[in-house]
């Protein structure tokens, strides 16, 4: 599928691959080349976790991994150099530009124009950068539509219907996410039943609201996304609201 309309996707309601947008935007400033020589980000200061690539079992959670703080163009010098070995996964994950400095000052012409979103900007903009092996557990996002963008490698995405049992979780507590505790990789009727889709650079992935994902980098990756808010959101809030007083 390419171009479409940012409205015509919440229309179909369905996952969507969105393609030829390399040219569209300044994104390729966000190429690992790039970042790693750019000195100035040596000054951009970020949190990343380190862990043991998921293969089965029980997906590891967020608080099961390490964290450490450096900035971000020795981090994608680790990921160029590809010396990390494949028992491990070093991940920039959830980085909110908004909470950026440096990399505000380096794209200042970002724009998600291209998928009918021309207000949205950096300040709704959500970075990825990771090794081989690193990914995101599997989950539903409570809130929103995603929009997601691959810039450098390939990704991988499993995905499943949001009326798919794949034992929820609420512990450890987020709002924005439901986490699964089912053995993904291990269960053949549940690895059968997912839709595969990997995502190549320049293409983009839509996800309707709900809809389950794991997301696993399958070489050295960089990508960005934006959740956008629905005007269902509301009636999660109310339903949060309730969990997070009787989980927390």
């Amino acid at each position: 599928m390419s171009k479409q309309p940012f409205n015509s996707l919440l229309e179909e309601n369905s996952v969507a691959v969105l393609e030829d947008f390399e040219g569209d935007w300044p994104i390729q400033s966000l190429r690992l080349n790039k970042l790693s020589q750019t000195p100035q980000l040596e000054k951009e200061t970020v949190k990343v976790k380190s862990g043991i690539p998921y293969t089965g079992g029980t997906v590891p959670r967020e608080i099961d991994c390490d964290y450490r703080v450096t900035n971000l163009r020795d981090f994608c010098k680790i990921i160029l150099e590809e010396t990390t070995p494949k028992n491990q996964f070093h991940y920039l994950a959830y980085q909110h530009m908004i909470h950026t400095t440096v990399l505000k000052e380096y794209l200042p012409n970002f724009s998600w124009a291209w998928a009918g979103l021309p207000g949205r900007s950096l300040d709704e903009t959500t970075l990825w950068i990771g090794t081989a092996g690193s990914f995101t557990p599997v989950h539903k996002d409570t809130y929103g539509c995603n929009l997601h963008y691959q810039v450098e490698g390939r990704k991988e995405w499993l995905l499943w219907p949001p009326e798919y049992n794949l034992s929820p979780t609420r512990f450890p507590y987020e709002e924005s996410s439901v986490f699964s505790s089912a053995d993904i990789r291990g269960d053949p009727n549940i690895m059968g039943d997912a839709l595969r889709i990997v995502l190549e650079p320049g293409q983009a992935i839509f996800i309707p609201k709900h809809w389950w994902h794991l997301v696993t980098a399958l070489e050295g990756s960089v990508s960005v996304n934006t959740w956008v808010e629905l005007p269902c959101d509301q009636w999660d809030q109310v339903s949060e609201a309730i969990t997070r007083f009787i989980v927390c």
